[in-house]
């Protein structure tokens, strides 16, 4: 923050109180837990359980927070949903997404709709050679399985109402993702835990700003893991 401030003083063009506004809002009203967000955070949670004020400053009696879940609102009125919702829902026209298969275009509907798992799917038994398996064999359908497996996985890690949560279609479709990922098929054992794999890089904060006139600033600030380690100086929510 120092660094920023020291920045901000010699090259900035707006007042200091201005720039933190929208950091100041979400500090003071808080938002809703992205899929993402929600999954590491829980991943993390008894690492924030060892320290008092790590506990008290990240975790909500005791769990961390669920997806979509807004704190004060959310504990207060017990859901989000309002008639309002319904009444003005309106259909929507959306492009289809879709993968290569063979020199066959398989298109779905995007997310939030499941139809990209399908997909994923066929971007990870592309690498296997199933023409020359028996049709239902138990190798033919040992593969499928794991490749189910493994779609699954993402499609509820990362599948969300797009208007909500920002989800990884391009990443999640991609062909080198599913090299990275086919390379978790074992073709002689059936995995008994799958968990998500990561189609995008989200552990580090990135900023990267340019002007009209060309200046350009680069920042990475990280803590190296999820919540540092661990430890909060008191009543400041600033992980070490």
């Amino acid at each position: 923050m120092a660094g920023w401030e020291a920045l901000s003083s010699r090259f900035g063009k707006k007042p200091w109180k201005e720039l933190l506004q929208p950091a100041i809002e979400y500090a003071r009203e808080g938002y809703a837990a992205s899929p993402i967000i929600a999954h590491s955070w829980n991943l993390l949670a008894d690492k924030l359980r060892r320290f008092p004020t790590t506990r008290e400053s990240f975790l909500f009696e005791g769990q961390a927070p669920r997806v979509g879940q807004i704190v004060d609102f959310i504990q207060s009125q017990g859901g989000p949903l309002s008639l309002s919702d319904l009444r003005e829902y309106r259909p929507e026209w959306v492009d289809p997404i879709s993968t290569d298969y063979r020199g066959y275009r398989v298109c779905e509907l995007p997310p939030n709709g499941q139809g990209i798992a399908a997909l994923q799917m066929l971007n990870l038994l592309e690498g296997f050679d199933l023409r020359s398996m028996k049709h239902n064999g138990a190798d033919y359908l040992h593969l499928l399985i794991e490749a189910k497996k493994l779609a699954f996985a993402d499609l509820y890690a990362y599948v969300a109402d797009p208007s909500r949560a920002s989800v990884p279609v391009e990443g999640l479709l991609s062909k080198d993702y599913a090299a990275k990922r086919r390379g978790r098929i074992d073709p002689r054992r059936a995995a008994t835990r799958v968990e998500p794999g990561l189609p995008v890089a989200g552990d580090t904060i990135y900023l990267t700003v340019a002007d009209a006139e060309g200046n350009m600033v680069s920042f990475i600030n990280s803590l190296f893991h999820g919540f540092g380690s661990g430890v909060v100086a008191a009543k400041t929510g600033i992980v070490l």
